[in-house]
């Protein structure tokens, strides 16, 4: 295993992938294939145009990055718990929505690229119900997950200033339904951006992500570098 040796340029013999170069022109040749793990969007610049196939291409030109996330990982002594009839409860899968106009709404502000104060979504997922394991014991994660623009309004500042109040805002909106998952029982938190989430994983980064033009609008921009992702000969 070599690091911080950046590919650049994939290396083809014969119509396929036989290695690859890094930026400082270093090259490595492959015994049997190349292994990539970096997003198809990008893997198409490290090759001339025409050493993919006609459909690959189409695929790439209508590719569409989906619907943009913000989420919160909390660390927690205790789940989420929402009020119902029936008194609290909890779910490996919960949250909020409105109604059909809002979510209407929201989809047409994603459209526009306008930011989403109080978006109609919210998941709200607490695997550790479920699959213990991933935290100590009597401990739990939680994900709060909405639907977000990339681009900020201008005079809002930039993710850095704003994804923690963002995500606070979220948590009190959570805390409406579920009234136990207070300041005291959260152990710790991580909040990530679409851009955040763009740049350590450019692939996972969507919602949503299928190959269709309709939504264009909320195409994120190329805020990565090509090779952010594992790109290696075996």
């Amino acid at each position: 295993m070599l690091c911080g040796r950046r590919v650049t340029r994939l290396l083809l013999a014969d119509g396929r992938c036989v290695g690859v170069e890094t930026e400082g022109g270093e090259q490595y040749r492959a015994g049997t294939a190349v292994v990539s793990t970096i997003h198809a969007v990008h893997l198409r610049d490290m090759a001339p145009a025409d050493a993919w196939p006609e459909e690959f291409h189409y695929g790439i030109d209508t590719y569409d990055v989906g619907v943009p996330g913000f989420a919160t990982y909390y660390c927690a002594t205790a789940a989420p718990a929402f009020a119902s009839p029936h008194g609290p409860r909890s779910a490996v899968s919960a949250g909020l929505a409105g109604w059909p106009e809002d979510m209407a709404g929201m989809g047409a502000d994603l459209r526009a690229g306008r930011f989403l104060a109080d978006p109609a979504w919210v998941l709200v997922a607490t695997p550790t119900l479920v699959d213990p394991g991933r935290a100590p014991a009597g401990q739990h994660t939680v994900k709060v997950l909405t639907p977000q623009t990339y681009r900020l309004a201008p005079g809002m500042g930039d993710w850095d200033t704003v994804k923690e109040q963002h995500a606070r805002r979220l948590l009190e909106a959570v805390r409406r339904h579920a009234p136990n998952f207070t300041d005291e029982v959260i152990l710790g938190q991580l909040t990530k951006s679409p851009a955040d989430r763009a740049c350590t994983r450019p692939a996972a980064a969507p919602i949503r992500a299928v190959p269709s033009p309709a939504r264009r609008a909320v195409t994120r921009p190329s805020c990565c570098s090509p090779t952010s992702a594992t790109t290696r000969p075996r």
